[in-house]
Formats: structure tokens, sequence, C-alpha cells
């Protein structure tokens, strides 16, 4: 993902936004979200550690001035 839209500005623990329940619960390893300026917005990733390794979960562009 780095190797795509370079260095995050910004990192914090959990899911971004307010995901259903159901589909948070999936996940039981360290998650976290990585934010990445795009052009005209921003790319939200969330990551789960699982063995060591961070997998992407879930992604989502959010144009800028828009708010989850």
């Amino acid at each position: 993902m780095v190797a795509e839209l370079g260095k995050p500005w910004a990192e914090s623990p959990g899911h971004y936004g307010l995901p259903p329940l159901e589909w948070a619960k999936k996940f039981t390893g360290e998650i976290k979200t990585a934010k990445f300026k795009k052009r005209d917005g921003e790319v939200y990733v969330s990551f789960e550690k699982r063995g060591g390794v961070w997998y992407v979960i879930s992604n989502d562009w959010l144009p800028e001035g828009a708010a989850f």
C-alpha cells in the first residue's frame, strides 16, 4: 500500500468510520487505520495484524470536504 500511496499522513488504532458491528467482529487481531493524501481527497486504509503481518481489510476514498 505504501508503495502505491506513499507514507500515511496519520495513523490511528481501530477501524475508521462506524463499520457495521457484525463486520467489525470478524477481526480479532490488532486493527489500525492509516490515512493517505490523494488527489482531491484522502484514502483510509484499515489493517489487521495476523501472525506479525499487517493485512489490508478495508479501504475507502473520501473526497475533499466530506466527513465520515
